[in-house]
């Protein structure tokens, strides 16, 4: 995950990992918003996992706004390029007709989700099973979620714009 704001600078944490104080660093740099958390009940080992924090968007005490990445609701598994890749289109597709995905949706991707990249090598051997699985399905992947989520009357937008629309109707 990275988190930009001010200026488009990216925080140093991936994966989800925030450090106590991390918040507050971030918004004294003059950060806006933040896209950080990853609110699943589990996670491929690499990201931290925080059920217990909401599923859209809020603002911390010091007026950081988090957009959490997705998760389907009320099973709270990630909704990423990685996670449909390893449990499958079927899978979501049945998660999203039993469990209607929220209204504001932050798609987590990286690299490796579209093309092999050489660091896999160095990856315990759990998550280079997982990130072998439908490892050149990536685009296509994207693709039909893209096109799942037009289809339920979902519109696309940058972070920025995201953040924007958020605080303006708050």
């Amino acid at each position: 995950g990275a988190a930009v704001g001010g200026g488009g600078r990216a925080s140093a944490r991936p994966a989800g990992r925030l450090a106590p104080g991390d918040v507050e660093v971030l918004r004294g740099e003059g950060f806006t918003y933040d896209s950080s958390v990853f609110p699943a009940i589990w996670s491929l080992g690499l990201g931290s996992r925080h059920r217990h924090l909401p599923t859209m968007p809020w603002e911390y005490e010091s007026g950081l706004l988090e957009l959490p990445f997705a998760v389907v609701p009320r099973v709270r598994v990630i909704l990423s390029v990685s996670y449909l890749k390893l449990l499958g289109l079927g899978v979501f597709s049945r998660l999203f007709q039993l469990f209607p995905p929220e209204p504001v949706l932050v798609i987590d991707s990286h690299l490796h989700d579209f093309v092999p990249t050489p660091t896999r090598r160095t990856l315990p051997l759990h998550l280079r099973l997982a990130f072998k699985r439908n490892e050149s399905a990536g685009l296509a992947v994207l693709e039909w979620l893209v096109a799942k989520l037009r289809s339920r009357g979902y519109s696309f937008v940058t972070m920025s714009e995201l953040a924007q629309v958020l605080r303006e109707t708050t």
